[in-house]
């Protein structure tokens, strides 16, 4: 996790934005698995993922704020799961009542933008489930 020059902040809580101190995170700050591994293989995490049981599909989200980058190893570990089957959408928030969705493709690449609202974006995903009830 990145860390802010100068604070010991490494982030801020999704639903209260409370600042998150080193070792608040317990196990959830997962650095530490990195040793583990050889290389520059490391951990990622994903925003949200629905799947269907009945049908197998699943929808991977991962939000990023503002213009804050994709960075190469979750985009490759992404893609992955594109040619896997899943459906990818990463999505950034542009301002208060707009968010740029893009869909991932087989090659690692992002679609070209749809600026959605919140509801919007709901019924983006209202729809994806009811298409594999279908």
């Amino acid at each position: 996790m990145a860390r802010k020059k100068g604070t010991d902040q490494i982030r801020t809580c999704p639903l209260c934005q409370h600042p998150v101190e080193p070792g608040e995170l317990g196990l959830r700050d997962y650095a530490w698995l990195s040793d583990a591994l050889p290389g520059r293989n490391g951990a990622t995490d994903f925003d949200a993922v629905f799947t269907q049981n009945r049908t197998g599909r699943s929808l991977i989200l991962e939000f990023k704020p503002g213009a804050a980058p994709l960075p190469m190893g979750q985009r490759l570990a992404l893609q992955l799961f594109v040619l896997m089957g899943s459906d990818v959408w990463v999505a950034w928030d542009s301002d208060p009542q707009a968010i740029r969705v893009h869909k991932m493709d087989q090659n690692g690449q992002l679609s070209s933008v749809r600026v959605v609202t919140k509801d919007q974006f709901s019924g983006m995903l209202s729809e994806w489930w009811a298409k594999g009830l279908k």
